[in-house]
């Protein structure tokens, strides 16, 4: 289920820049929602695949107008991996597996033969396009106000407007900051626990 970026305006004005034209004020939702999602990671995807004999390469698939971030975390079977700091592979036991672009997932060595269709899902940070039209619903439920605080932040401090203000611009975007830290944090406690062989945060 996915929300139409105008479903964010009205509660973006009614923050400050009354004014605003719709499309502008639907841009500024847009930028700050893919701000959000790069820097605290809170629209996730599960992606899965099983393991094919012979195949090392996997296409990545997700959905419309998104674009990979990073890989959170790898489930192989019944057991979790994370990646290692500042880089999008692990090992997974004797094997790796690696995203080298947003495209593909690499697992290495080949699997050959493969004694049983092993699922492999693969847990994606995913940030809409430039392009997108659409957020999904956990923005709308969880993350409304602070995507309002940020877009009007964004919208006050445009030059020469009949509404830009500075000073509110500035109380806008720290409410931003504190509700994306928040986010962040929420995301940390929530992470999911396995063979923990990450160290620190990434982004």
């Amino acid at each position: 289920m996915a929300r139409l970026l105008a479903d964010f305006v009205p509660d973006v004005l009614s923050r400050g820049p009354y004014n605003a034209p719709p499309n502008v004020a639907e841009d500024a939702v847009r930028r700050t929602a893919i701000d959000l999602c790069e820097q605290a990671g809170v629209w996730t995807f599960d992606f899965s695949f099983f393991q094919q004999d012979g195949v090392p390469d996997y296409p990545i698939i997700v959905p419309r107008d998104t674009r990979v971030v990073c890989m959170n975390w790898v489930r192989i079977g019944c057991t979790v991996y994370q990646p290692f700091p500042n880089t999008n592979n692990c090992m997974c036991g004797a094997a790796g597996i690696s995203m080298p672009n947003p495209k593909t997932i690499v697992i290495a060595p080949v699997p050959y033969p493969a004694c049983n269709l092993v699922e492999v899902t693969v847990n994606l940070w995913l940030a809409p396009l430039q392009e997108a039209c659409e957020l999904p619903e956990i923005l709308w439920q969880e993350y409304s106000d602070t995507i309002a605080w940020g877009a009007a932040a964004r919208l006050l401090q445009m030059p020469k407007q009949d509404y830009t203000n500075f000073g509110l611009a500035q109380k806008c975007f720290g409410l931003y900051i504190a509700g994306k830290t928040q986010a962040k944090n929420k995301r940390v406690m929530q992470r999911t626990t396995g063979p923990l062989l990450m160290r620190g945060s990434y982004f």
